[in-house]
């Protein structure tokens, strides 16, 4: 899930990343302020706020029901749930980046005839490959370490970290002890 929710938190992480840098949106201070709230939420409050969100009964949930789609308590909720709280940590990487660009470089591939897509592809993306390879690591980390968020969406399905909190829980020490090395090695 770690994996699967990096490449879905990378994917959206450059395009939020991009809108915030080179395009001028209403309210884009706003917008940058409600991207990086999972970072400063308590776990279990972003899990509780995806429930509320997309449970059976929640404002998505509910439509989605409709339809015969359950997402709470499934491996696709552990995915959103990653997603949710790492999503900030790619953003704020790839924003740093893009922002410490010379402008130059853009202006001069515009002027060049590149269209806009061929300079992000060829030009912004090659130079911005630090804060990709960062935020990318930092996220992914993050998500294998996700504990609250994920233990309120997760239903009967288990993380390394839920384990080692059951098996902790349990008496269990030497599996928790196993597992909480091999995430620490990772």
């Amino acid at each position: 899930t770690s994996t699967v929710s990096t490449l879905i938190a990378f994917v959206l992480g450059i395009a939020v990343a991009y809108v915030l840098v080179f395009k001028d949106i209403p309210f884009k201070k706003s917008f940058s302020t409600l991207v990086t709230l999972p970072l400063v939420l308590p776990p279990s409050v972003a899990g509780y706020l995806l429930l509320i969100t997309f449970g059976r009964y929640g404002t998505v949930g509910r439509f989605l029901n409709n339809f015969g789609i359950t997402i709470m308590f499934t491996i696709e909720a552990i995915i959103l749930a990653q997603v949710f709280v790492i999503l900030p940590f790619i953003i704020n990487s790839l924003k740093a980046s893009f922002e410490d660009l010379d402008p130059n470089y853009r202006k001069v591939s515009q002027i060049l005839g590149a269209s806009e897509w061929y300079t992000f592809r060829k030009v912004i993306m090659p130079l911005s490959r630090g804060g990709v390879f960062t935020g990318v690591i930092m996220a992914f980390a993050r998500a294998m370490g996700e504990f609250g968020a994920t233990m309120l969406v997760s239903g009967l399905n288990e993380t390394m970290t839920i384990a080692i909190y059951k098996n902790a829980m349990s008496g269990k020490r030497l599996e928790a002890d196993v597992l909480s090395v091999i995430l620490i090695i990772v």
